[in-house]
């Protein structure tokens, strides 16, 4: 690339800048990267997990109707069981 600098033309930079640059950038990177690859994917499921969090118990017993949830809700778990979503409502 036309920007970047050769290692003899870049700045001197302090032992603890290059070490932030060079080396804790470069970790937090791999990290974050690691970190979407293994849990973007199931985003979906995820999301329907949540819903079997405790805290939400009072707001799920409140609603009636599978139309009072968002419709995304239980797609992918659905999808996964072979289920459907509104056949626990239906009967």
């Amino acid at each position: 690339m036309s920007d970047e600098q050769a290692s003899d033309e870049r700045p001197d930079l302090d032992l603890c800048t290059d070490f932030r640059v060079n080396c804790f950038y470069t970790i937090i990177d791999n990290a974050e990267q690691s970190i979407n690859d293994r849990f973007v994917p199931n985003k979906d499921l995820y999301k329907d997990c949540a819903w079997f969090d405790p805290e939400k118990f009072a707001e799920i017993s409140k609603m009636k109707s599978i139309s009072e949830y968002p419709e995304s809700t239980f797609v992918k778990i659905s999808e996964l069981t072979g289920l459907s979503r509104v056949s626990y409502w239906m009967s």
